[in-house]
């Protein structure tokens, strides 16, 4: 149209950043100027709908100059929509005409329906689906998570352990790599097989056993190597005041830090208003504010620290001497290859066995397998002895000032291992062989009785007694207090047919055999509720609860029970007292009791040996069968001197 012309009144359609042709040969600066502003603003241009014109092909494009004014053909709006729904209607019938034969045939074969969706998480990823011993030996090198703070600090013991664990699986204690992990992703690394095994003196709780909180999953533990606890350090007047819990008169001024997202943390909190409490965000940051005061006191692990930390030994600083919690520091593994954290388990328990014997490191007998095998069996633990030292020897603390963690001589060793967190939550029915023993109505146990016994299990006293009775009082955590829902059968401990019994669970639960390491059987043992004295030379034997290793949460409401009367003992809590046992829903809502249940039944551990041994039996006889209080709690399984060493 001309310019003077008045445009016709159309419809129009909005074509978005729709930017003009302009002819690139001319030379109208003003017509590229407004052509690189629409461009640039995005401003929307609307064009009549009569004037949208029939595409033409690429051949008739091609023969139209550059620049040529071409006259635009109107088109209806049929024609412009009539391939589009012409493709549509063709793409249903093609559909159809497939999906509709496919559903007669089902229907002529009697297909079964899709299953239903499911509330389970989807799959893991895939893993490597071989065992992490073969895994390991392949690769040629065995991966330790270590908490970065050690690594940057130049702590030698837990790399040590880590040489330990690479001596014996593949004969050389230079065959291994350190990962640093921290707080918040040590766990996730281990479930990602990132690491083999986990070595940063973490805290072993029931509550891990069966279901770390920030991972859902459960792990494997060894005996510990680090028997800690949190203890304040800092000015020695505000570590007397933290310790008493006073914020008044000369301790008004008390400042507590402690390292942000661990357990320390959260126990600070529960103990000290916020206006008391500074939170580091790491350790190296707490150490700097206690230097700048910041605070005047720490709460840490004692132990643990004094190993690599040099501030610690700082004249103006010191320790208290109360350890606020327990923290039984252990090496972590996953808990779906039993074989290799028992492994693990039995090289930790070499260095113990090494410092008891006088075993010393010596390189001329550190020698490499001539054949790698993925067999445990096959594994030579006398080499973390020859090829890295005994406990003490890589220790690289103060020897004369080591607490729990040195070789016990005969004095107590009843140590309840920490419940943590037994109220998560979780399903309300209990599963696999706690369901299947509840449905039962009863608990099969069996009783190895020594070779000259003589009567019934039932009416025995000293410790066949005692194994019947923590039979009977797990049969009351499982059966609302039912202490009478068991049965017994007896073997004699002079064949395997007791193992044997076990592993094809024809009994639910053994008693009356020691703990050992044992390359035989796949057994998981609980917390020890008898030691013996040594006998003929052959060490001492601690007599637990065994369960096969194929039920991770069975062995672990086994281990919590037994750990329930220790418990009871440490709190001064009685038949009567029951009420303050903790409830638990850690092995589901239905068993919330468990723990009451079981001690209204037996009460605590002095009550139980007192019902089975003679009541006016003094603590002086008593040997490792009392509460340990603070001595030596490091004793190597019976069967590690058997096992190449």
């Amino acid at each position: 149209r001309n310019e003077d012309e008045e445009p016709p009144q159309m419809d129009t359609v909005d074509l978005g950043a729709f930017s003009p042709v302009v002819d690139s040969s001319s030379n109208n600066a003003d017509t590229r100027r407004a052509s690189n502003t629409t461009r640039g603003n995005g401003s929307l241009l609307k064009i009549p709908l009569a004037y949208l014109v029939e595409t033409r092909s690429d051949e008739e494009r091609d023969e139209i100059a550059f620049g040529e004014v071409v006259e635009g053909v109107p088109v209806t709006w049929w024609d412009a929509q009539k391939w589009k729904i012409l493709s549509s209607v063709m793409c249903l019938l093609l559909v159809l005409a497939i999906v509709t034969p496919a559903t007669l045939l089902a229907e002529e074969h009697d297909v079964m329906p899709s299953a239903a969706p499911s509330d389970q998480p989807s799959s893991p990823p895939s893993f490597d689906p071989r065992q992490t011993l073969e895994i390991i030996q392949d690769r040629k090198y065995i991966r330790c998570g270590i908490d970065n703070s050690i690594i940057e600090s130049g702590g030698k013991f837990h790399q040590d352990l880590c040489r330990s664990i690479g001596a014996v699986i593949l004969g050389n204690p230079e065959s291994f790599e350190v990962i640093p992990v921290t707080w918040t992703t040590r766990w996730r690394y281990l479930l990602d097989r990132d690491v083999d095994v986990l070595l940063s003196s973490d805290s072993y709780t029931i509550e891990r056993e069966v279901m770390e909180a920030s991972s859902g999953s459960g792990f494997d533990f060894s005996s510990p190597y680090m028997y800690d606890g949190m203890a304040f350090f800092g000015q020695p007047i505000y570590v007397e005041c933290a310790e008493e819990f006073r914020r008044y008169d000369e301790c008004k001024s008390l400042r507590v830090c402690a390292t942000m997202g661990t357990t320390i943390e959260k126990f600070l909190k529960s103990a000290f208003p916020l206006d008391v409490i500074s939170i580091a965000t790491s350790r190296e940051d707490m150490m700097n504010m206690l230097s700048n005061n910041t605070c005047n006191v720490v709460l840490d692990l004692k132990f643990y620290s004094m190993l690599f930390d040099k501030n610690t030994s700082q004249s103006n600083f010191t320790w208290g001497n109360k350890l606020m919690t327990k923290e039984p520091g252990a090496a972590v593994t996953r808990k779906d290859d039993p074989e290799f954290s028992r492994v693990v388990n039995w090289v930790v328990n070499s260095l113990f066995y090494g410092e008891e014997e006088g075993l010393t490191k010596d390189p001329s007998r550190c020698l490499n397998y001539t054949i790698l095998t993925g067999r445990a069996s096959d594994l030579d633990f006398s080499k973390a002895l020859y090829c890295v030292g005994n406990y003490g020897e890589i220790y690289h603390g103060d020897p004369s000032n080591r607490g729990m963690n040195r070789i016990n001589n005969g004095t107590g060793m009843l140590y309840g291992i920490p419940f943590g967190n037994l109220e998560p939550a979780i399903d309300d029915i209990a599963e696999g062989s706690l369901a299947n023993i509840r449905k039962m109505g009863s608990l099969v146990c069996g009783v190895v009785v020594p070779e000259n016994f003589d009567g019934e299990v039932t009416d025995s006293n000293s410790e066949v007694g005692m194994g019947v009775d923590f039979c009977r009082t797990l049969a009351a955590a499982l059966f609302h207090g039912g202490y009478n829902d068991v049965r017994f059968l007896d073997f004699h401990g002079t064949d395997d047919s007791a193992y044997l019994a076990l592993e094809n669970h024809t009994v639910d639960v053994l008693i009356g055999i020691g703990s050992r390491a044992d390359k035989k059987y796949a057994i998981d043992f609980s917390t020890p509720y008898y030691w013996a004295d040594d006998v003929a030379g052959n060490g001492s034997r601690s007599f637990s609860l065994a369960t096969p290793d194929t039920d991770h949460m069975f062995s672990s409401f086994v281990n919590c029970v037994v750990v329930a009367t220790i418990y009871a003992l440490e709190h001064r809590i009685d038949r009567e007292g029951m009420l303050d046992m903790p409830s638990v829903t850690l092995f589901g809502r239905e068993l919330t009791f468990a723990l009451r249940d079981a001690i209204a039944y037996s009460g605590n551990y002095d009550q139980i040996y007192a019902k089975n041994f003679n009541s006016t039996v003094s603590e002086s006889t008593r040997g490792r069968n009392r509460l340990n209080e603070g001595g030596p709690q490091f004793l190597p399984l019976p069967g590690i001197d058997h096992q190449k060493t």
